[in-house]
């Protein structure tokens, strides 16, 4: 076992999702109350913390290529639902707002998203927790 119950470095106050980054043997778990993703060798050694915006609740972490997603149970502002985070190189430079931005109400609380690359376009497929939901967002343009 590895990490344990806290906020110091290395430890998780929730830990929700853990990934596997493709190409590599680094755990990587997503520490909902703290606001991050902490990452550790297959042998449970910290490596280091990804920071996600203050006040989120990062539920887990995916790749594609030189990106990653982020689906987030809550973002800083509640009132205007869970954020979707895209990161490059562990800086986000997208936030998507799935209930306040596209309309979709029932998106208070994003539970998962992932990647999907199909054709040549990017494809967003989302899950939304209590009250339950999926979206599937296309991109649209570069």
């Amino acid at each position: 076992s590895f990490g344990g119950k806290g906020k110091g470095v290395g430890q998780f106050m929730t830990g929700h999702g853990i990934t596997i980054p493709p190409g590599t043997t680094r755990l990587e778990v997503s520490d909902r109350p703290n606001s991050r993703i902490e990452r550790f060798t297959r042998y449970g050694h910290y490596l280091s913390t990804l920071e996600m915006p203050p006040g989120s609740l990062p539920c887990d972490i995916y790749y594609l290529g030189g990106y990653a997603i982020v689906g987030a149970l809550d973002g800083p502002d509640k009132t205007k639902g869970a954020p979707i985070y895209i990161l490059e190189n562990d800086k986000v430079i997208s936030t998507i707002m799935v209930k306040e931005d596209l309309g979709l109400t029932n998106f208070k609380h994003v539970h998962n998203a992932v990647f999907r690359e199909v054709g040549g376009k990017l494809y967003i497929i989302a899950y939304a927790w209590n009250p339950g939901d999926f979206a599937i967002l296309e991109q649209v343009g570069n």
